[in-house]
């Protein structure tokens, strides 16, 4: 996985607040920049790795962030809205 996390939430609502909050506590710190990607979908496991299709949708949706932004899908955006 390198020097990403994944995080799971019960909601995409829990999911962009904690995003959100994540970016607002390090904000002041210009050697860590982040950028997060949101997007809600089923995911499995095998031998302590994450799998599935919403993984790596969650993953393109993070490299369209700019630093020290968030990036959500529309599946997001409208479980959101």
């Amino acid at each position: 996985m390198g020097d990403g996390l994944l995080l799971s939430f019960d909601s995409s609502l829990d999911a962009v607040k904690c995003s959100i909050k994540m970016q607002q506590a390090i904000q002041d710190d210009s050697q860590l920049n982040l950028r997060i990607g949101v997007h809600q979908g089923d995911i499995y496991t095998m031998n302590q790795d994450v799998y599935g299709d919403d993984v790596n949708i969650a993953s393109r949706i993070e490299s369209l962030a700019p630093e020290g932004g968030v990036c959500i899908s529309d599946k997001v955006h409208n479980d959101i809205s």
